[in-house]
């Protein structure tokens, strides 16, 4: 009964890069997913890079 309760977490994290604050990329091992650059900062927001979206 409890593999009802039970939800696959993702293999990424939400995050910004670098100065755009408004953009949230997939995060994976540290890296957006799209390849863009900077500093990555977690977030706890919906995913907005489209580049994301698509891939993965």
């Amino acid at each position: 009964m409890d593999h009802l309760d039970r939800r696959e977490l993702p293999d990424w994290i939400p995050g910004t890069a670098g100065e755009d604050v408004m953009t949230v990329h997939k995060v994976c091992d540290g890296r957006p997913v799209c390849g863009a650059i900077g500093e990555v900062a977690e977030w706890r927001r919906a995913i907005s890079c489209s580049a994301c979206l698509t891939t993965g």
